[in-house]
């Protein structure tokens, strides 16, 4: 019997674009890494380095 999978969680789910905007608006706004990932829905684990590298990509 072949079962389809259902994802359980929306972890990874962040678009490059909303990492982008996150930092823009640290980096002009001075909004803090926690408030802006929380408002982007972007983990702060990943936007640290982020901000420290200037890379707002996804990795693989």
């Amino acid at each position: 019997m072949v079962y389809s999978y259902k994802r359980k969680t929306n972890q990874g789910s962040w678009s490059e674009d909303d990492m982008r905007r996150a930092m823009e608006e640290v980096k002009s706004k001075g909004l803090s890494l926690k408030s802006a990932s929380k408002r982007y829905n972007v983990p702060i684990f990943d936007a640290i380095p982020a901000y420290e590298e200037g890379i707002c990509a996804k990795k693989n």
